[in-house]
């Protein structure tokens, strides 16, 4: 698949930051997807969006900004068919699936590796995600047509799976299970072989029991473990006689056409956003990412994406507006320049540029800065530039003629915090927050997105965790003040910084963090 380099940005979605390590997830995930559409299209094999990845395409065109995986759903007969071609048809890919492991019924995982891997063909593959990625899929079985035949082929699930799950090679010649393995042969009517493996023939009968009924009889389908756990996840057929396509990230999925129907069965309104909840801890691979910075060492340029306590420069850090500034004494004319890298995110400095610009005592510059995106390796590519892209009313000066060391600007304005530290952009190296720090008095960054990251809630888990990508960084941590939009996003940027540099450093953020809508210590004259 190809994916436009700007997509693999950070980015805010309704109001939640996702990370540059969320999109190449997402990526490495929707490339497994299509490896599994193309076996089914061969197949003839039919599949539709589940769960999460289900409200993804109906609600948002794509995955749930807070959501971190794919689930796809099949037919049981369509589900055991690509179980069947799959280990063929897949080669490479490691599949969660044994006859030895209750999942063979439940769903199966099939993932692009088994480890985390960084060679160049699988991070050139999977858009520079290193990570284990995959898709659950899930098999939707048909319900019983007469109530009390369910129940009793529930019951039956319950007993042989129970059995499944217990019985091992120290066990299975005990009195106890030659009891239960007895009585299952009585109720289903069979011989199982006490020469051969009995975990393999349970679950041989428990996914027959899973597909005891057909389409013809049935009017109803259901994820059989979901249902028998929480009594949800049960449709009428029709919701699936026809399939929709639905646009999704940059592809296309399959939807069941009654996909409203379904939704509104297991989520009530599914429209209303929730954060909470999920099988998983977000994201599923913060235990690898860990890991990954074990084997590979810090050094490893993957690794090198995460700012580091190791990185702050006391003297970029604590430098600030308490010796002798020009921004404080009267009667100097202040040099005011503004480095913008994106046109689109112009609008967060605008606000302060019109403050500078409305001031006699201040001579005020705009200088975009150029940034490029980052190959799958992390090397740098094409280079761009967006000074024609601001708006007319707003001069602005190249940066290529614009000497540092020679006009040492009073007051400077950033809006990008990460230097290096970003898996996907850069701005160019000479405009990093620590190099600007040498040649200002004042630094000061206005985050991008100050306008649409959403209030930050502390109970918020999933928003916590992703906090670091953004405010643990040098912009933040360099700049001499960092104008928030709130208080209580004031707050939330004083205890994450605190916490990655530890608790000595608590005053020090409590001054750099503001939400002050005026110029900080700039005295307009």
């Amino acid at each position: 698949m190809q994916f436009p380099a700007s997509w693999f940005e950070d980015e805010v979605r309704d109001g939640f930051y996702v990370p540059a390590i969320m999109k190449r997830a997402w990526a490495a995930e929707l490339e497994v997807l299509s490896d599994v559409a193309s076996v089914c299209k061969k197949y003839h094999i039919r599949w539709f969006m589940d769960s999460g990845s289900l409200i993804g395409a109906v609600r948002h065109h794509g995955f749930i900004p807070w959501d971190d995986d794919l689930d796809i759903c099949m037919f049981r007969e369509d589900y055991a068919l690509f179980n069947s071609v799959m280990e063929r048809e897949l080669p490479g890919y490691h599949i969660y699936i044994q006859n030895t492991d209750s999942r063979r019924c439940v769903y199966t995982c099939l993932a692009n590796s088994d480890s985390i891997r960084w060679d160049p063909q699988h991070m050139e593959k999977y858009h520079g995600f290193p990570y284990i990625a995959g898709i659950d899929i899930f098999p939707l079985d048909y319900i019983a047509p007469d109530p009390e035949d369910e129940e009793l082929r529930e019951n039956l699930i319950l007993i042989v799976r129970s059995a499944a799950e217990s019985i091992n090679d120290e066990n299975q010649a005990t009195e106890e299970m030659e009891a239960r393995i007895a009585h299952i042969e009585e109720l289903l009517s069979v011989r199982l072989d006490r020469e051969k493996p009995l975990k393999e023939q349970l679950f041989l009968l428990l996914e027959a029991l899973f597909s005891m009924y057909t389409a013809d009889e049935a009017s109803e389908a259901a994820v059989l473990h979901y249902w028998m756990r929480s009594k949800t996840s049960r449709y009428p057929l029709r919701c699936f006689k026809e399939l929709l396509t639905f646009p999704f990230e940059i592809t296309e999925v399959s939807v069941p056409a009654g996909y409203d129907e379904v939704l509104r069965s297991y989520y009530g309104d599914y429209m209303k956003f929730c954060r909470s909840g999920g099988e998983h801890d977000y994201p599923y691979f913060q235990d690898m990412e860990r890991r990954l910075m074990g084997m590979a060492g810090e050094n490893h340029p993957f690794c090198r994406l995460f700012f580091s306590p190791k990185d702050l420069r006391p003297e970029l850090v604590t430098r600030g507006r308490n010796g002798n500034s020009h921004a404080e004494k009267p009667g100097k004319t202040l040099r005011v320049v503004f480095f913008p890298f994106r046109a689109s995110a112009w609008g967060v400095m605008e606000p302060y540029w019109r403050q500078a610009l409305a001031d006699p005592g201040c001579e005020v510059s705009v200088i975009p800065v150029p940034y490029y995106y980052k190959g799958p390796d992390g090397a740098p590519g094409e280079m761009y530039y967006e000074k024609d892209l601001f708006p007319k009313e707003v001069p602005v000066s190249d940066y290529r003629t614009y000497d540092m060391d020679k006009n040492r600007p009073d007051v400077a304005f950033i809006h990008n915090p990460y230097d290096e530290y970003n898996l996907t952009a850069s701005v160019h190296p000479s405009f990093y927050a620590r190099n600007l720090k040498q040649y200002t008095e004042l630094l000061i960054y206005i985050p991008w997105f100050n306008p649409i990251l959403e209030e930050f809630d502390p109970e918020d888990q999933k928003a916590l965790y992703n906090m670091p990508y953004y405010a643990a960084m040098p912009g933040p941590a360099y700049a001499d003040r960092t104008i928030v939009r709130s208080e209580r996003m004031r707050q939330a940027y004083i205890d994450c910084l605190t916490r990655f540099a530890g608790g000595a450093t608590q005053m020090i953020w409590e001054e750099k963090i503001t939400c002050n809508s005026r110029i900080p210590f700039l005295k307009m004259r």
